[in-house]
């Protein structure tokens, strides 16, 4: 088994409160590629979100690990739904973009597989 880190940086011109309301609403619908969304308990009590994308019938849960409000960051560990994933545990930050007044947002996933189907999951990764 392999372990790689995918690492991706955007920016938006909405301020980082506005970006932080939508990102972190986790059983939200918070990318365009999904088809549809609903938030669930486990039996421990956790958060998780359950959702399909567009063009798939594939239901993915992913677990809320922590959110922090006041850092704007949140992490989420993908339960079910890739295929031929042994790890999958993302981190999601929104700051401030100092110069132009917009929020910068940085997302980080680090993935365990097997080779070939390690790249294959961190090329998709990167694209959504």
């Amino acid at each position: 088994m392999a372990r790689q880190t995918v690492e991706v940086a955007g920016v938006s011109a909405a301020s980082p409160e506005a970006v932080w309301s939508v990102v972190s609403d986790f059983g939200g619908q918070w990318h365009p590629a999904i088809a549809a969304i609903h938030a669930e308990r486990d039996a421990r009590g956790a958060l998780v979100r359950a959702f399909t994308v567009h063009g798939e019938d594939t239901v993915y849960r992913e677990q809320l690990t922590w959110l922090s409000e006041s850092d704007r960051t949140l992490g989420y560990t993908c339960l079910e739904g890739i295929a031929g994933v042994d790890a999958y545990d993302a981190r999601i930050e929104v700051s401030s973009a100092q110069n132009s007044g917009g929020s910068i947002l940085r997302w980080s996933a680090a993935v365990e597989a097997d080779e070939p189907r390690l790249g294959d999951i961190c090329e998709g990764t990167k694209a959504i």
